[in-house]
């Protein structure tokens, strides 16, 4: 009679297939990449004051002189102090070529400021300066 052998498979643990875990984890990290890029980053928070003829920055040549309510000042976004704002503009001025002066005033301070500011533009050379205003609300 024939004898008939059996033989012992090795059985493997089963395992797991992790290749959609890992596409999965791939996308949600694509995704909080792509959509984290849209938040907003903080900025100077200036109320600008309401006129008809609205005058916003446009030239590449523009420096842009920032007060806000605290009285706080930023050339170019820079925190500046009032005393440093000359020689700053001044060296805007011989080094990049700027001749136009932006001033973005919150509508809270005092025009003094605004004043200040535009006779140091005047005496370092910039001609043309105007004050940023936004169009009134109907």
């Amino acid at each position: 009679m024939a004898e008939i052998r059996f033989r012992k498979r090795s059985r493997s643990a089963p395992r797991i297939n992790i290749t959609p875990l890992i596409d999965v984890v791939l996308l949600l990290l694509i995704f909080i990449m792509l959509s984290s890029s849209f938040i907003l980053q903080p900025g100077i928070n200036v109320n600008l004051p309401e006129s008809q003829i609205n005058e916003v920055p446009t030239a590449t040549k523009e420096l842009i002189v920032t007060i806000t309510p605290e009285k706080n000042f930023y050339l170019q976004g820079q925190p500046i102090t009032i005393e440093a704002l000359p020689e700053s503009l001044a060296e805007h001025v011989r080094d990049q070529g700027h001749h136009t002066l932006k001033i973005a005033s919150d509508e809270l301070v005092p025009i003094k400021l605004v004043v200040q500011v535009w006779d140091i533009a005047q005496q370092v050379g910039l001609k043309n300066a105007t004050i940023l205003t936004r169009k009134p609300e109907e």
